[in-house]
């Protein structure tokens, strides 16, 4: 509660990753929650749940950057199973701007987005692609589904809601 996480580092070997808050879970699943936040300035993705649960309540996703090393994705949000774990994202109440490819991103992922403004989303500098305020996709026999109430997605680049294959 209350936290900043700000300006996460790649790794020095090799320029990869730099996420503000990475949740993976293993043979059992991960959960976190996180109320009344601050990440800014992160590199690959601001919040990332891997296999895991994330209940996020007032938090401002800001500027998140391409990792180094291929320039690619900059993600704020961003939700996806790791092998037979599934993944939920909670969001309520925040503001998600600023980014690359995608403000909140679910691949294979339930969602609910309540009282959210998504805003400003760019693509991510490698190949020019995305910058969407939401992608909700399935990627694999998974069904994303996601459900969106009194939310704002305004001036992204290609899309406020873009969804593929998901119920």
């Amino acid at each position: 509660e209350r936290s900043l996480i700000r300006a996460t580092a790649a790794d020095a070997s090799d320029q990869v990753g730099g996420v503000g808050i990475s949740v993976s879970g293993e043979q059992t699943p991960a959960s976190l929650t996180l109320r009344q936040s601050t990440i800014v300035g992160n590199r690959l993705c601001g919040v990332l749940l891997l296999g895991a649960t994330g209940d996020l309540d007032q938090l401002r996703v800001e500027g998140t950057l391409e990792q180094l090393a291929d320039r690619r994705y900059g993600i704020g949000v961003h939700a996806e199973p790791r092998g037979s774990l599934p993944a939920k994202l909670t969001l309520r109440r925040s503001l998600v701007t600023d980014n690359r490819l995608a403000g909140v991103f679910l691949a294979d992922a339930s969602g609910e987005l309540e009282g959210v403004h998504v805003s400003a989303t760019r693509s991510q500098p490698a190949d020019r692609t995305l910058g969407a305020g939401l992608v909700v996709n399935s990627l694999t026999t998974l069904v994303s589904t996601l459900q969106v109430r009194d939310s704002l997605f305004s001036d992204n680049r290609r899309a406020g809601i873009e969804i593929w294959r998901a119920a």
